[in-house]
């Protein structure tokens, strides 16, 4: 399964290389610019890896972060591999405020967990992406990727 971030990007959106400071405790959220109507039922997601010191050099171990939010509309799930992932991905420079990125206890940056590898975290045909019942008799649903 393809999930990189912004497959379809244009030049404006290749060229676009922002490094946005937020505090540690900043709320952050991602909107849907273009059409708030998406009309495609499904979840929404956000993957927040630890990148090196400059996100846009990123392989996903320390430093920067790379914040990466999807939809996963899942009106075509009953088949594999058709789930629709929209995603897209910011990078951020995260600073303590009013308290220390650092755990007390061990002296070292706290590491977010879970970890995820991307690609690799779907499959493509787990509960969650695909959903053979879909339309007709789902009555519950488990999000994909790692427990929470």
């Amino acid at each position: 399964m393809r999930l990189s971030a912004n497959p379809g990007k244009t030049q404006r959106a290749s060229s676009v290389r922002e490094l946005n400071t937020v505090h540690a405790d900043d709320e952050l959220g991602f909107g849907i610019n273009r059409n708030p109507h998406l009309g495609h039922p499904g979840i929404q997601q956000v993957y927040r890896p630890k990148a090196p010191d400059k996100a846009a050099d990123y392989d996903g171990s320390g430093g920067e972060y790379l914040l990466r939010a999807e939809g996963l509309a899942l009106h075509a799930a009953q088949k594999w591999a058709c789930a629709q992932f929209y995603v897209s991905c910011a990078q951020a420079k995260v600073v303590a405020k009013n308290r220390s990125l650092r755990n007390s206890s061990s002296g070292k940056d706290e590491e977010p967990r879970p970890l995820v590898s991307i690609p690799g975290v779907y499959s493509g045909g787990e509960p969650g992406v695909l959903i053979p019942v879909f339309w007709s008799s789902l009555t519950n649903y488990t999000a994909p990727g790692p427990a929470l």
